[in-house]
C-alpha cells in the first residue's frame, strides 16, 4: 500500500472528506493527487496530518512497510517468518528448505544464527553447538546498543536461550526489564 493510499485509507476510515483531512495543511488538489499516487507529500507535512487527526503512526507504518522496505529486509522477514512457521510446526523438511535459503541469502547474520540454532534444535544436536558458536551468538548480543529495542537482536536472543549460559541469560533479562 502506497502511502497516498494508505491516507485515503485512513481519510475514510474516521469518515472525513478531503478537506476535512489536510484541514489547511496543504489544498484538497494536493491531497487529491497524493492518494491517487500522482505526488509526494512530505514527511513534515504527512506527519501534521496524521497526528491531527491521532492517527496511530506505527499502524501507517506497518501499511506501508511493504511498498517500502528494501528486498533485503522483505526477503529477511520473509525468511525469518516462514523458519518460525516451520518449527512451531515440528515441519523438519521445511526448517531444513529455509535453513538452506537463508544461510545461502544476503541475510544479517543474526537470523543465519537463528537458523544455525533451530537446525540444531530440529535435529536434536542443540549440544553439539561449541562454545566458538555461542561467543559469536553473545558478541551479536552485546555489540548491539539498547538490544531489546531491536527486533532482529531480540529474536536471536529469545532463540539462543536455549544455548545461552544461564547467567548470561539473567544478566540480558535484567537488563531487558529494567530497560522497558
Amino acid at each position: 500500500m502506497t502511502i497516498g493510499e494508505a491516507l485515503k485509507k485512513e481519510q475514510e476510515e474516521l469518515g472525513l472528506t478531503e478537506t476535512e483531512m489536510v484541514e489547511n495543511i496543504i489544498t484538497t488538489s494536493a491531497y487529491s493527487r497524493i492518494v491517487n499516487n500522482k505526488r509526494r507529500i512530505s514527511s513534515d507535512l504527512l506527519l501534521e496530518i496524521l497526528l491531527m487527526h491521532d492517527i496511530n503512526l506505527e499502524n501507517f507504518l506497518f501499511k506501508i512497510k511493504d511498498t517500502y522496505s528494501c528486498e533485503k529486509i522483505r526477503l529477511e522477514q520473509n525468511l525469518s517468518q516462514k523458519m518460525t512457521v516451520a518449527i512451531n510446526t515440528h515441519n523438519k523438511n521445511e526448517v531444513k528448505v529455509c535453513y538452506k535459503q537463508i544461510i545461502k541469502s544476503n541475510v544479517s547474520s543474526n537470523l543465519k544464527l537463528r537458523a544455525e540454532i533451530a537446525m540444531a534444535y530440529i535435529n536434536d544436536s542443540i549440544n553439539e553447538l561449541d562454545e566458538s558458536f555461542k561467543k559469536v551468538v553473545i558478541n551479536n548480543l552485546t555489540e548491539t546498543e539498547n538490544w531489546f529495542f531491536n527486533i532482529n537482536t531480540l529474536s536471536l536472543f529469545s532463540t539462543a536461550i536455549i544455548i545461552l549460559p544461564e547467567d548470561f541469560v539473567e544478566m540480558m533479562m535484567n537488563s531487558f526489564f529494567q530497560k522497558v
